[in-house]
C-alpha cells in the first residue's frame, strides 16, 4: 500500500535492490488546504454508485509516475534496518528501510522533494536517540516518470552530547565550531524538538561524501556540521562562530544553510541564515543581532553575487 501524508535529498549510485515492503500511506493535504479540496455536497438526483466509483478509482490511481530508491547506512556502511524514510513535497511518503536499509518509494509525484530519515533508535529510549545521532537531509528534484537512485545515506553518531544543558551557554562544540545561546529562552518557550525530555547538544563534521548536493539555489558548501539534538530552535540569540578550512572566496556572499524542514518542504531548497565572514575569509559567524532559528544541519556556504 503507499502511504502519503501532508508535510516534513545526493548523486546518482548504485545500491542493492530493496526487497519488497510495505509503504504506510495516509493522505493529507498541505498547509491547512484540507477543507478546500474535500469532495463538494451531493446535489439532488446525482447517481450515488458512481460517486463510490469514482472515490474507488481514486484510492487506487497511483500518486506519481516516477520511483525513487536509496540505501540508508552507518558510517562504516552497515545498513539500516526497519529505519523510517520520508520524502516529501506537495504529500509526504514514508516507507521503512529493508534488512540491507534499502528503501524504494515507487510512486513519486514530479516536483521537488525532502528526504529525511527518522532518528536512528537507541533501545527504547526516546529522549537518548534524539541526542545520540545526526539526521540526514536533503532535495531531489523528481521530474515525470524517472527512476532517481540516490546515492547512500550515512547517518552520524554524536558520541559526546553535552548536557543536560541550564542558562547561558558558551560552548566549544568542536575545535571548529563555537556556539552561544540560552537554554532558558528554549524552555520558557516550550522549543524542544519531538522526544526531547532535555536540552543537549553535540555536533560532528560531516565530510564532503555526506554533503547535501540539492537545494542549495547556487550555494556553495564549504563545511558541514550535524547536529544532536536536531530541531533545536532559539527564536534569537543562537550565536555561532565556525573556522573553515580554507578562505571563502573574496567577495562572494555567504552564509550558514539551515536544514529547516517546514521552510524545506514548502520552498524546495535549505533556509539562508545571514552571516558575516572575517577579513581573512576563515572564520563565519552570524550577526551579534542574529541567530540560527533552527537547527538539523549547519552548512557554511558562499556564492557569487545575486544583486539581490
Amino acid at each position: 500500500m503507499v502511504s502519503a501524508r501532508a508535510g516534513r535529498f545526493g548523486s546518482n549510485s548504485a545500491v542493492s535492490a530493496p526487497l519488497p515492503f510495505v509503504m504506510r500511506a495516509s493522505l493529507l493535504l498541505a498547509f491547512g488546504l484540507a477543507a478546500g479540496c474535500a469532495p463538494g455536497p451531493t446535489e439532488p438526483g446525482d447517481d450515488d454508485d458512481s460517486t463510490e466509483a469514482a472515490d474507488d478509482d481514486d484510492a487506487t490511481a497511483p500518486l506519481g509516475t516516477a520511483r525513487v530508491a536509496g540505501r540508508v547506512a552507518l558510517v562504516d556502511g552497515e545498513g539500516i534496518a526497519d529505519l523510517t524514510v520520508s520524502l516529501c513535497g506537495g504529500i509526504c511518503l514514508v516507507a521503512d528501510t529493508d534488512s540491507e536499509g534499502a528503501f524504494l518509494f515507487p510512486e513519486v509525484p514530479e516536483g521537488p522533494k525532502v528526504i529525511e530519515p527518522a532518528v536512528v533508535p537507541v533501545g527504547d529510549d526516546l529522549a537518548v536517540s534524539v541526542r545520540s545521532w545526526t539526521r540526514f537531509f536533503d532535495f531531489v528534484d523528481v521530474g515525470e516518470g524517472e527512476d532517481i537512485t540516490l546515492a547512500p545515506i550515512t547517518l552520524h553518531r554524536v558520541p559526546d552530547a553535552q548536557g543536560p544543558l541550564t542558562g547561558p551557554q558558551d560552548m566549544q562544540l568542536l575545535p571548529d565550531l563555537h556556539v552561544a545561546f540560552d537554554v532558558s529562552a528554549i524552555l520558557d518557550a516550550g522549543l524542544l524538538p519531538l522526544g526531547a525530555d532535555d536540552v543537549w547538544l553535540g555536533a560532528v563534521p560531516l565530510p564532503p561524501a555526506d554533503w547535501p548536493t540539492e537545494g542549495l539555489d547556487g550555494w556553495t558548501v564549504h563545511a558541514a556540521w550535524g547536529l544532536a539534538i536536531w530541531d533545536l530552535e532559539a527564536e534569537d540569540g543562537f550565536a555561532v562562530t565556525v573556522s573553515l578550512p580554507a578562505a571563502m572566496p573574496p567577495g562572494d556572499d555567504v552564509a550558514f544553510l539551515v536544514a529547516d524542514y517546514n521552510y524545506g518542504f514548502a520552498e524546495g531548497r535549505f533556509f539562508v541564515e545571514e552571516a558575516e565572514l572575517s577579513a581573512d575569509g576563515l572564520t563565519l559567524t552570524t550577526p551579534s543581532t542574529g541567530g540560527l532559528d533552527r537547527a538539523t544541519m549547519w552548512i557554511a556556504a558562499s556564492r557569487p553575487p545575486t544583486g539581490d
